[in-house]
C-alpha cells in the first residue's frame, strides 16, 4: 500500500487560496468554482481557506449544488455549527440529507436513516428515477448509517447503495471498499482487503478504517505509518473530524483500550459526538479473550447443554398415587425447555458401570437414579405415548433425588420445581365418644419403610420409619383405642411411646412430673392464587412438629416430645393466638365480613383487593409466616414511591431523553424507561413486568409517571422529552429534586430559556409614530419576543376586540428585516390586515397573493416584504409556500386550521418559518383535537402524535373528566399560549349585556314543528332501535335532521316556502327592530341561515328600513363597502351570515346584535356579537337571542354552558370539558 501524499497533482487551480482573486469572481463564477473544487479537496483532505471564506461570506448568493458543497467541506472539517447555520436556506430535499448527516455524527441513527430515505424516495420519484444514488459524500454516510443499524435490511439496502456509488468515479475507490465489507456482513464470508492503486488520503482513511473493522490484530506498522499520514494530511488541511477519527483509531489499537470509555481525543470531549468507528462493534483483545472464557464458563449455551434429564412427580386419581418418570427434554429456540419426551428405564443401556458410554448431559446422579429405579420398580404403558415407572416402594428412588436439581412436579402439565423434605411420623390421640383413639400420622398400611405424603403443589414430605415406629403403626392399623377413665395407663404409654416418637393430642394429657411449656404462637397465612385469592389464617403450634391447625381454636391442645433426652409438654396458647390474629386482621382490610367464607378464612375476587392484599404480606413477613399452596404465587413488589426513583435528563441532538433506574429491591433493578413506557400501557397502581411481576406503586408515583409521559413520546424503547415541554418538565422536576439529576446540558437549556422570560424589548422604531399600545398589548408582544428569543412558536388567544393583530404587527415590525413575513386569514380578514399594515407598519412592503405571476411573487420575497393570503391559496399553492423560508408565519383565526385531516391544516403544517404564530380568539370551539393541530403548528411534537393525544388527553378528558390529564395539558400549553379577557385589560370598555328571548309559537307552528319532527325521526330511529351499534353510523343523518328541526323553529317558510303558518320569531324580531330604530340605535342580525336572512330582508324592505347585508358569497370590494357604509351611518341594520361575518370585522357603529339561531357552539356567537363589543366602542353594548321555546333550540342553548367554557376549562387549567356524543345528538331530536 502507498503512502498518501500530502499534496496532490490533481488539483490544478492555483487561485483557490488567492482571496482578491475569488472575491473578484460572479456569483454564478464562484458557484461553479466550489462545486467542481470541493469534492477534490474533500478526497484529498486539502483546504482552500480563501475559497472557504469567500464562499461563506457570499452564502446566500451561491447555487444550491455549490452551497451543499461546501457545507460538504464544513462538516468533515467538524465545523458542525456554522454548516448547520447555512442549512436553512435552501430546498428540502438537500437541507434533509445534511440534517441527516448531523444526527449520525450526534448519535440519532434512527433519525438520520429516516430522514435519508425518506429524502432518497422523494428524489427518485420526483425524477422518476428508480436507480438514483446521491453523488456526493453523504451517499457514503448513508451506507455507513445502515452499517451501524446493523439489521438484514439495512446491510441489503447498503449493498445496494454501495453498487450504486460505485458509477460515481470521485468516490468509487471508497465504495470498492465498502462493497465486500457489506457483503461479508450479508453472506457470512469475510472479504480479503482489497487496496486500490492511486489512493487518496480519505480513500486511505476508509481502507485503514475496514481494515480495522475486519481484523484490528493485523494492524502491522506499516498500516499505522499510514494512518498517522492521513492524520496529519487531514490536520494541514483543516479536516479536524478525520483527524480525530484517525487519533481515535490509534487510541483504540492499544491493548490497554476499554469499550465505551474515552479515549481521551478531545474532539469528543462533549460528549455529543459519536465516532464512525463504532458504526461496526469491534472488541479489544483481551474482551475477546474473557467472551471465550465466559461462553465456556455458560454451560447454559455450552452445545452439550441443549437436551438434559428431569424427574418429573405427579399424582395418579384415583388413590393418588404418587408416580415418578424420566423424561428427556431439549432447549427450544426461545431458550425455554421443552415439556420432554419419556425415557423407559429397562431400555438404557449400557449399565451404570459404563459410564463412558452413558450421553453427556446423563448426570452421576440421574445414572444411580435410574440403576436404582431399574431394580425397584414395574413399567406401565399409557396409551403407548408415556411410560410411568410406578414403584411398590419410590421412597429408595425419592430420597436419592431429593437434592436433584431437576425434581420436577407436573402440575396440570405445567411442569414446576419440586421440594423433598424429611420428617418423621408422630402419634395421634383422638377422643371418639369416651374412648381415646390412637392413630399413626402419616398412615402407613403398606408398613413401608419411608412413607411420601404431598404437602402441597411443590412439596413432598419423606416420613422415614424406624423399625420400632412399624411395629407401633401395624398395631394402630388394626385400630387401638382406650377408654378415657384409664389415665394411669394412658399417661404410662405416654411416657414410653414419646421415646420414639412425638405424640400430639387434641385432649388435655395430665402427665405427672412432666414440665408443660406455653408454645409461642407463629401464625401461617397460608395462600392459593386460582380464579379468587384463598387466604386462610393457620398456626403453626409446636417448632418440633410440622402441623398448621386453624389460628385460635381448639384442637392439637397438648404436645409430648423429647426435648434434651427429657419428655416435656407443650400447650397451646389460645389467648395468645387470638391476639395475633387481632393484629394481622387490623392490618389487612381487605379481609372484612363481606369476603370471609370461615371462622378464619377469607376469599377475594376483586382483581385490585387481591393486588393491595398482596403487597400488604410484605408487612405481614415479620409477623406470619406467608406460604403458597399453588404455584400461581402472586409476585407482588414493595409499593414504590417517588423516593425510589432516580433518573437524569440527558441530551440527544435536540431533544432530551430520561435515562435512570428504579430500585425494586436487591434483587431487582427496573430501566426507567422501561416502567416508563409500561405505566403508559397500563394504569391503576399495579404495572406487570413481561415475566409476570408485578410493581406496586403509590398513588403520588403514578401521577409522577403519568406527568413524565405526558412531556414526551416513546421512540422504540427510548423516551424523548419534546423540547417545547422543558417549561412543564422543570415544574415537575423542581418538585421532586430527590429524584432527578439535572444534567450540564439540561441547566445550560434552562438558562437559555430562562434569559430569554426576562427580555424585556422595546418596541421597533419602524412603528407607526401615531400607534400606542395599550400596557396589555405591550407585554403581549414582549412574549412573543420571548419565545421568539427561545426557539418556540405562540398562539395568541386574547379575548375578540382586544388587539391581537396590532401585538402580532408590533412583533412583525421588529423582526421584518430578518426575512419575509407570511400572514395567512380568511378571506373576510385580509382586508382588515391590509388596512391595520397601513396604519401600524407602514414601512413594510404588504403584498396580496393571487394576483399576477405567482411563482415569481414567492421566489422574488426579500425582507421587509409581508405577504397576505387566504387559507384556501395557501393550500392550492402550497408546493410554492413551502420553497420560501418565513422569518414569520402568522395564521389568523387559527380555528380554520381545527381538523387536522383537511387540506388546508396539512398545508399550514408544513410551512417552513423560523417563528410561527396563530391568533385566535376560539382556539377551542368543539373538542381537544381542535388544539392539537394548533399547537402542531406552533411547537411541533409538544403534544405528541396524534393517536398519542387522544390517549393521553383527548379521549380521557372528554370521556371521562379526567382532572388530572386536564391539568397536564394546561402545564405543556400554557407557556406558549397568552389569553387575556376583556373584563381583565379592559377596565373602561362599556358593559356588554345578553338577553335571551324566550318566544311562545302559535298552535299551527308548534304542530309544523311537531310534524316535522316526527317524520325525521321516522327516517332512522327504527334502524337504531333494532341495531344499536348503527348509532354513530347515523351521526351525519342525525345531525342534517337537527338542521332542519332549527330551520323548522325559526320559520316554516325555510322548509316549504309555500306554508302560511306565521312565524313567532319574525313578528318578534320586527317588534324589537321597530323600536331599536325608532330610539337611532345601529343593530347586527346574525344568522346561520342565508335564506332566513333572505325572508328578514323582505320584511326589512317591506317596513322601509335601512340596511347592508354580507354573506359567504359577497365579492371582496363589496364587503369592504358594506362595512364602510355601515360604519359611516348610512343603514340601520347590517345583516350578516354568521360564519362569514363573525371573524375580523370591526362594527363598533352598532350598540345592539340581535342573533337570529343558534349556533352549536357559543364562540361562533361570542365571535358575532364581539364585532361590535371591542376596543372602539364607547356605548353598551346589548346583543338579544331569539329562542323558539320547545323546540331543538331550548335544547342547544342548555348545552351552550358546557361548550362556552370548553376552552377556558383547558386554557385555564379548571374543571373537564366535553364533546357532544352521537347519543346526545339523538336525544336533541328524539325526546320532545
Amino acid at each position: 500500500m502507498r503512502k498518501p501524499p500530502n499534496q496532490t497533482s490533481n488539483i490544478h487551480d492555483k487561485n483557490i487560496q488567492d482571496e482578491a482573486y475569488l472575491e473578484r469572481l460572479s456569483d454564478e463564477q464562484l458557484s461553479s468554482r466550489i462545486r467542481q473544487l470541493a469534492p477534490k479537496l474533500i478526497v484529498n483532505l486539502m483546504s482552500s481557506d480563501a475559497l472557504l471564506k469567500v464562499g461563506i461570506s457570499r452564502f446566500n448568493k451561491l447555487s444550491s449544488s455549490a452551497l451543499f458543497a461546501l457545507i460538504d467541506v464544513l462538516m468533515l472539517q467538524g465545523r458542525f455549527e456554522l454548516a448547520e447555520q447555512l442549512l436553512p436556506k435552501r430546498p428540502k430535499d438537500a437541507i434533509d440529507t445534511r440534517r441527516a448527516w448531523l444526527m449520525f455524527v450526534r448519535g440519532d441513527t434512527d433519525g438520520a436513516l429516516y430522514l435519508f430515505n425518506e429524502t432518497l424516495e422523494d428524489i427518485r420519484r420526483t425524477n422518476y428515477n428508480s436507480d438514483f444514488y446521491y453523488s456526493n459524500i453523504t451517499g457514503i454516510i448513508f451506507i455507513l448509517t445502515l452499517i451501524k443499524k446493523n439489521t438484514r435490511r439495512s446491510l441489503s439496502n447498503a449493498l445496494s447503495y454501495a453498487k450504486l456509488g460505485l458509477k460515481n468515479q470521485i468516490w468509487s475507490n471508497i465504495y470498492n471498499q465498502l462493497k465486500p465489507f457489506i457483503e461479508g456482513l450479508c453472506y457470512g464470508e469475510v472479504p480479503k482487503p482489497r487496496h486500490p492503486s492511486n489512493m487518496t488520503p480519505l480513500d486511505t482513511f476508509f481502507t485503514l478504517l475496514i481494515e480495522y473493522w475486519q481484523n484490528p490484530f493485523s494492524f502491522m506498522a506499516t498500516k499505522r505509518d499510514m494512518l498517522k499520514s492521513v492524520k496529519d494530511q487531514a490536520k494541514l488541511g483543516g479536516y479536524e473530524l478525520i483527524a480525530a477519527e484517525c487519533e481515535e483509531l490509534s487510541q483504540r489499537l492499544n491493548k490497554e483500550w476499554i469499550p465505551g470509555k474515552p479515549t481521551g481525543v478531545s474532539f469528543w470531549k462533549d460528549g455529543n459526538l459519536v465516532s464512525i468507528l463504532d458504526c461496526f462493534p469491534v472488541l479489544p483483545t483481551w474482551a475477546i479473550e474473557l467472551k471465550q472464557l465466559d461462553q465456556a464458563l455458560n454451560l447454559e449455551d455450552a452445545p452439550r447443554q441443549a437436551r438434559r434429564l428431569a424427574w418429573v412427580l405427579e399424582v395418579i386419581e384415583p388413590n393418588e398415587t404418587i408416580t415418578v418418570r424420566l423424561v428427556e427434554q431439549q432447549l427450544t429456540k426461545t431458550k425455554k425447555w421443552s415439556k420432554g419426551r419419556c425415557i423407559n428405564f429397562e431400555k438404557l443401556l449400557p449399565e451404570v458401570e459404563s459410564t463412558q458410554s452413558w450421553p453427556t448431559h446423563y448426570t452421576p446422579l440421574d445414572i444411580q437414579a435410574i440403576s436404582l429405579m431399574r431394580d425397584l420398580t414395574v413399567w406401565q404403558d399409557e396409551g403407548g405415548e408415556s411410560l410411568y415407572a410406578q414403584a411398590f416402594d419410590l421412597s429408595l428412588p425419592l430420597m436419592l433425588l431429593k437434592n436433584h436439581p431437576r425434581l420436577l412436579w407436573n402440575d396440570k402439565d405445567e411442569l414446576i420445581p419440586a421440594n423433598i423434605v424429611e420428617s418423621s411420623p408422630y402419634a395421634k390421640f383422638i377422643k371418639i365418644d369416651h374412648r381415646l383413639q390412637i392413630e399413626v400420622v402419616p398412615e402407613n398400611k403398606e408398613l413401608k419403610r419411608i412413607v411420601a405424603t404431598r404437602e402441597n403443589d411443590s412439596q413432598l414430605i419423606l416420613h422415614s420409619f424406624s423399625q420400632r415406629a412399624l411395629d407401633i403403626a401395624k398395631i394402630a392399623n388394626e385400630g387401638l383405642s382406650l377408654p378415657s377413665e384409664a389415665s394411669q395407663e394412658i399417661q404410662d404409654i405416654c411416657l414410653k411411646l414419646v421415646n420414639e416418637m412425638p405424640i400430639l393430642s387434641d385432649q388435655e394429657l395430665l402427665l405427672d412430673e412432666v414440665e408443660t411449656i406455653y408454645a409461642i404462637p407463629k401464625p401461617v397465612v397460608k395462600l392459593s392464587n386460582e380464579t379468587n385469592l384463598e387466604i386462610e389464617i393457620l398456626v403453626k403450634p409446636y417448632e418440633q412438629l410440622d402441623i398448621l391447625v386453624p389460628i385460635g381454636e381448639a384442637g392439637a391442645v397438648n404436645l409430648v416430645a423429647m426435648h434434651d433426652d427429657v419428655p416435656i409438654k407443650f400447650a397451646r396458647d389460645l389467648a395468645g393466638e387470638r391476639t395475633s390474629l387481632d393484629k394481622l386482621l387490623a392490618l389487612c382490610p381487605e379481609l372484612n365480613a363481606r369476603t370471609k367464607t370461615g371462622a378464619t378464612k377469607w376469599s377475594v375476587d376483586d382483581p385490585i383487593q387481591k393486588l393491595d392484599f398482596a403487597v400488604r404480606l410484605k408487612d405481614l413477613q415479620e409477623q406470619a409466616v406467608i406460604f403458597w399452596r399453588s404455584t400461581k404465587k402472586m409476585r407482588v413488589s414493595r409499593r414504590l414511591g417517588r423516593a425510589d426513583l432516580n433518573v437524569a435528563a440527558v441530551k440527544k441532538n435536540d431533544w432530551f431523553s430520561l435515562e435512570g433506574n428504579v430500585l425494586v429491591d436487591e434483587d431487582l433493578t427496573l430501566n426507567f424507561q422501561k416502567l416508563l413506557k409500561l405505566a403508559s400501557q397500563q394504569k391503576g397502581t399495579y404495572i406487570e413486568l413481561d415475566d409476570g411481576q408485578i410493581i406496586a406503586i403509590t398513588n403520588e408515583f403514578r401521577r409522577q409517571l403519568d406527568d413524565i409521559n405526558s412531556l414526551g413520546t416513546f421512540r422504540d424503547d427510548s423516551f424523548e422529552l419534546n423540547p417545547f415541554a422543558f417549561p412543564a418538565a422543570m415544574a415537575f422536576f423542581e418538585a421532586s429534586p430527590e429524584s432527578y439529576v439535572l444534567t450540564d446540558a439540561w441547566m445550560k437549556q434552562s438558562q437559555l430559556i430562562d434569559e430569554s422570560m426576562q427580555l424585556a424589548p422595546e418596541l421597533s422604531d419602524r412603528l407607526s409614530p401615531s400607534i400606542k399600545l395599550r400596557q396589555y398589548q405591550l407585554e403581549g408582544y414582549q412574549w412573543l419576543c420571548r419565545l421568539d428569543s427561545w426557539g418556540a412558536g405562540a398562539c395568541l388567544a386574547d379575548d375578540m376586540g382586544l388587539g391581537k393583530t396590532i401585538q402580532a404587527l408590533a412583533f412583525i415590525a421588529a423582526k421584518s428585516s430578518e426575512g419575509p413575513v407570511l400572514v395567512v386569514a380568511p378571506m373576510s380578514v385580509c382586508n382588515n390586515w391590509l388596512s391595520e399594515c397601513a396604519q401600524v407598519t407602514p414601512h413594510l412592503n404588504v403584498l396580496v397573493f393571487g394576483t399576477g405571476n405567482r411563482e415569481e411573487m414567492l421566489s422574488s420575497l426579500k425582507p421587509n416584504d409581508l405577504l397576505i393570503t387566504t387559507y384556501g391559496l395557501l393550500q392550492s399553492e402550497i408546493d410554492s409556500f413551502q420553497k420560501v423560508h418565513w422569518r414569520v408565519a402568522v395564521l389568523d383565526e387559527a380555528q380554520q386550521i381545527k381538523n387536522y385531516q383537511a387540506k388546508r391544516s396539512q398545508a399550514a403544517l408544513s410551512l417552513n418559518a423560523q417563528f410561527k404564530l396563530v391568533t385566535t380568539g376560539t382556539p377551542l370551539e368543539n373538542n381537544l383535537s381542535e388544539l392539537w393541530t394548533i399547537f402542531e403548528f406552533i411547537t411541533p411534537g409538544l403534544l405528541g402524535g396524534r393517536q398519542h393525544f387522544q390517549d393521553k388527553f383527548a379521549y380521557p378528558i372528554e370521556k371521562f373528566k379526567d382532572q388530572e390529564a386536564a391539568e397536564r395539558l394546561n402545564q405543556l400549553i400554557k407557556p406558549f399560549l397568552l389569553r387575556r379577557k376583556k373584563e381583565q385589560v379592559l377596565k373602561e370598555l362599556p358593559p356588554k349585556t345578553e338577553v335571551t328571548i324566550m318566544l311562545e309559537q302559535s298552535d299551527s307552528e308548534r304542530a309544523f314543528y311537531e310534524a316535522v319532527r316526527r317524520q325525521l325521526v321516522e327516517q332512522f330511529l327504527p334502524q337504531i332501535q333494532a341495531d344499536p351499534k348503527r348509532l354513530e353510523q347515523e351521526r351525519i343523518r342525525i345531525l342534517a335532521a337537527i338542521t332542519k328541526l332549527m330551520q323548522a323553529a325559526c320559520n316554516p317558510k325555510l322548509l316549504d316556502p309555500t306554508a302560511s303558518v306565521p312565524s313567532a320569531k319574525l313578528e318578534a324580531f320586527k317588534q324589537i327592530v321597530q323600536g331599536l330604530v325608532s330610539e337611532g340605535h345601529k343593530t347586527l342580525v346574525f344568522s346561520q341561515f342565508v335564506k332566513h336572512l333572505d325572508i328578514i330582508r323582505s320584511a326589512l324592505d317591506t317596513m322601509g328600513i335601512t340596511y347592508q347585508y354580507l354573506d359567504g358569497s359577497t365579492p371582496r370590494q363589496e364587503r369592504i363597502d358594506a362595512i364602510e357604509a355601515f360604519q359611516d351611518g348610512q343603514s340601520d341594520l347590517f345583516l350578516i351570515s354568521l360564519k362569514a361575518g363573525g371573524l375580523g370585522l370591526n362594527l363598533t357603529r352598532a350598540d345592539f346584535v340581535i342573533i337570529l339561531d343558534s349556533w352549536w357552539n357559543p364562540a361562533v356567537e361570542d365571535q358575532a356579537s364581539d364585532r361590535a363589543h371591542r376596543i372602539g366602542q364607547t356605548k353598551p353594548v346589548t346583543i338579544y337571542r331569539l329562542i323558539s321555546q320547545g323546540t331543538i333550540e331550548s335544547k342547544i342553548i342548555a348545552l351552550h354552558q358546557d361548550k362556552r367554557d370548553l376552552a377556558e376549562q383547558i386554557l385555564a387549567g379548571a374543571d373537564t370539558p366535553t364533546t357532544i356524543s352521537a347519543e346526545e345528538l339523538l336525544k336533541l331530536i328524539t325526546e320532545n
